[in-house]
């Protein structure tokens, strides 16, 4: 029958040297509801056990209820109590089990906190030693529990007994040093029979040191320009089991990166994020040791650039569509031609953006007829503005345009027989234009560009000359 009670006894125990200890198992968040309280007193040489009692008093101070009545081999108790005040007293039995002592009620208050792990401190006279926990599993039959705690030799060979303690809350407090150890729990039955009998389990006491972030970079992730998202973390005690992560200011979540590189002297850590974990906000950069011990330091930001600038050149031919460069020029393409193109992106979203760009233009106009030629320059000078649209991961940019401006037709001029037969007239007029074009970042912030646009041009001629531009450039932005 003792056999048939399962227990789950896994737990994983850190000595922080200089720091903390704490230790894990199953149910612990129940058994941390309330959290433990440990009530000691001067041991008496002759006594064989000690009956404690703790009552609740309530907001006048009077006596409201007995909580707590307990029986220990050992001058402390461990009980776990809800916040308020309380009074306790002592009866000591000897070997007859009658009590000898009765000691005077003491009272104490228990005060809200906030658990600091499965640990804490405890302040002395010679020092602050930390306290681990163990805890398992509450057997309904048992009537209170005998933990047995064993340690490994230096060979590996065995283990030596370290602890044994008697409870009745499923829990014992120790403080072990650095090791190997293995751990077993008797259920004892009110007979003082042994009811039940866990198999061993086993965890190690391993030592680690507080580690320390002094300096990152970069300090801000763009979204929407860089292309690798490394994060360079230089510290002290940064090791293949530290925890390194970006926590928010605003929330407190966290964002853990793909993987991390750990350099060779614990002073440096590279963290690898994949750009679609990233959110937008204000971190903290943390590192974490085994056994709780953590550091931070900020601020880290993650956003979208404030101001993005674009600079692009295009070769950019003339298709006339109708008008005065039909009628006149009597052709259907004019090669020759350029524009530039000076962006300046100020209202920007994760996939969208909107701006506003100048683009001065230049194409030559040339045509050949029966027995004269016709010349003349168009320049342009036209202000857009432009919407936005990101996809493949910022990789591609789809662009749509709309705008106003002037056009000058510029040294305008009929030439025969290779010579000027008439003098240059130049004039200009307002015209408005719109169109498309795809960015496609090859390298960042390097970019190739692809587009059409069509132009109409406010003429007193009937019709108006109209044309279209296509373009292919390459651009940089910025």
């Amino acid at each position: 029958m003792a056999i048939n009670y399962t227990f789950r006894l896994w737990v994983s125990l850190f000595l922080l040297v200089g720091s903390a200890l704490y230790a894990q198992a199953p149910g612990v968040d129940r058994l941390m509801e309330h959290f433990i309280q440990r009530l000691t007193w001067e041991p008496v040489e002759f006594a064989y056990y000690y009956e404690v009692v703790v009552e609740r008093l309530d907001d006048s101070g009077a006596e409201s209820g007995e909580v707590v009545r307990e029986i220990t081999t050992e001058p402390v108790l461990v009980c776990s109590l809800a916040p308020g005040q309380y009074r306790y007293q002592v009866l000591v039995y000897n070997l007859l089990g009658r009590p000898e002592i009765v000691t005077a009620w003491a009272e104490f208050e228990v005060l809200p906190a906030v658990p600091k792990g499965f640990y804490y401190e405890e302040r002395t006279a010679t020092g602050v030693p930390f306290i681990q926990r163990l805890t398992w599993e509450s057997v309904a039959s048992g009537y209170y529990y005998e933990a047995v705690v064993e340690q490994q030799d230096d060979f590996g060979q065995g283990y030596k007994e370290v602890l044994r303690r008697v409870t009745k809350v499923p829990v014992v407090e120790c403080s072990l040093a650095p090791g190997q150890y293995r751990y077993q729990v008797l259920v004892y039955n009110r007979l003082g029979r042994i009811g039940a009998r866990s198999e061993w389990a086993y965890f190690e006491v391993r030592s680690a040191i507080q580690p320390a972030v002094v300096h990152f970079t970069p300090n801000h992730f763009y979204l929407d320009k860089d292309t690798q998202w490394v994060l360079t973390v230089t510290g002290r005690n940064l090791t293949e089991e530290s925890e390194l992560s970006l926590r928010s200011q605003t929330n407190g979540t966290l964002i853990v990166p793909l993987h991390c590189n750990f350099g060779p002297s614990g002073g440096q850590a590279q963290l690898v994020f994949n750009p679609q974990q990233l959110i937008a906000g204000r971190y903290d950069v943390v590192v974490k040791n085994p056994g709780g011990l953590e550091s931070s330091v900020g601020t880290f930001r993650i956003s979208n650039s404030p101001l993005d600038i674009a600079v692009s050149a295009a070769y950019s031919p003339v298709f006339p569509i109708y008008g005065d460069f039909n009628t006149l020029y009597k052709r259907v393409f004019f090669p020759a031609g350029t524009f530039l193109r000076l962006g300046l992106i100020p209202f920007k979203g994760l996939r969208r953006a909107f701006g506003f760009e100048l683009v001065p233009s230049w194409n030559y106009l040339a045509s050949q007829q029966d027995d004269f030629t016709v010349h003349a320059h168009l320049l342009g000078f036209n202000g857009n503005g432009v919407f936005q649209q990101w996809f493949f991961n910022r990789v591609l940019a789809l662009n749509i345009r709309a705008g106003g401006g002037v056009s000058l037709v510029y040294d305008f001029y009929f030439e025969f027989d290779q010579q000027r037969v008439s003098e240059p007239v130049s004039t200009w007029i307002f015209s408005v234009n719109g169109g498309v074009s795809l960015q496609w970042f090859i390298r960042k912030p390097f970019f190739a560009e692809l587009g059409v646009e069509f132009v109409y041009i406010f003429s007193v001629d009937e019709p108006p000359p109209a044309y279209i531009r296509p373009a292919v450039g390459v651009g940089w932005r910025f």
